[in-house]
C-alpha cells in the first residue's frame, strides 16, 4: 500500500524556475530533499495556492524534473563524492496530476525541480508532495 503524501517543498512563483542542480553539481538544500532510502518507486504531485494560501485550480502548468543526490563508491583510493543527477523533465504538468518515479537506487536525497512555469497570475506558490509507492 502506498504511504500518505508528505509535503516535499513549497515553491514561490517568483522563485521559479529552480537552479539546474544537476548541471552545476550543486546539491539542493537539505530542507527540500526527501530521504527515499528503501523506496523503489515514489509518487509526486503539486497543488497551486494563491497569495492568501487558498488552493486554486489554475490554468497553466509547470515543467517538473526529478533530482537525485547520490554518493559514489570510493574506488582505488579515491574518496567517495556526491553526485547530483536528474531524470527526464515532465512537461506541462497540471495541478493534481500524479507523476511516478522509480529506479531510485543509492539515492541519499530526492527532490523535484521546477524547470519552467506557465501558471495563471492568481498562483503565488505551489506545494509539491511525495509518497512512497513501493
Amino acid at each position: 500500500m502506498a504511504a500518505l503524501p508528505v509535503l516535499l517543498r513549497t515553491v514561490l512563483v517568483a522563485d521559479m524556475p529552480d537552479a539546474d542542480w544537476a548541471a552545476t553539481q550543486v546539491a539542493p538544500a537539505a530542507g527540500i530533499t526527501a530521504d527515499v532510502t528503501g523506496s523503489a518507486k515514489v509518487g509526486c504531485f503539486y497543488i497551486a495556492r494563491d497569495a492568501a494560501g487558498a488552493v486554486v485550480d489554475p490554468s497553466g502548468n509547470v515543467d517538473l524534473q526529478p533530482v537525485r543526490v547520490r554518493l559514489t563508491q570510493p574506488l582505488k583510493g579515491a574518496a567517495a563524492v556526491t553526485v547530483i543527477s536528474a531524470g527526464a523533465t515532465d512537461a506541462a504538468v497540471v495541478s493534481g496530476q500524479d507523476l511516478t518515479y522509480d529506479d531510485l537506487g543509492n539515492t541519499a536525497g530526492f527532490t523535484i525541480r521546477v524547470a519552467a512555469e506557465a501558471l495563471a497570475g492568481t498562483v503565488a506558490s505551489i506545494d509539491i508532495y511525495w509518497n512512497t509507492i513501493a
